[in-house]
């Protein structure tokens, strides 16, 4: 849908940029902003191969790796914590995001005592691990 969208826009409408979120529409437009040389902004998705997309994507935000290497930084450098937990939202860029997260920060050399999914949705995160 995304793609189809996407055509509309450039094909019909003949608009020079256009927005998109979630890594894989991003990814699915890229080759179709190259093509027609059309600006994507990329507004939300944090795949860190949109960034070899080539001259015609730009991403306005900072994408997940990059968030989580600063995460971890600040953590490890200004807060000078050795220990962490890692908390994710349950879904693909909460996992992703986690797993970045946890790499960063033991490879400043910090442990990570717990690394828990929560829901989306969920309003009760308590883990037997974390509050016995």
């Amino acid at each position: 849908e995304g793609v189809a969208c996407a055509n509309k826009l450039i094909h019909v409408d003949h608009v020079p940029v256009f927005e998109v979120t979630y890594s894989g529409v991003v990814r699915a437009c890229i080759p179709l902003a190259n093509e027609n040389k059309t600006v994507l902004l990329n507004t939300a998705a944090l795949d860190p191969s949109i960034r070899e997309g080539g001259q015609w994507i730009f991403s306005v935000m900072p994408l997940g790796d990059s968030q989580a290497k600063a995460q971890a930084e600040f953590v490890w450098k200004e807060l000078k914590l050795k220990k962490a937990v890692v908390m994710y939202i349950n879904n693909a860029s909460g996992i992703a995001m986690g797993k970045w997260a946890k790499g960063e920060f033991e490879n400043l050399g910090g442990k990570v005592l717990a690394y828990e999914a929560h829901p989306q949705d969920g309003t009760d995160i308590r883990s037997s691990r974390l509050n016995p």
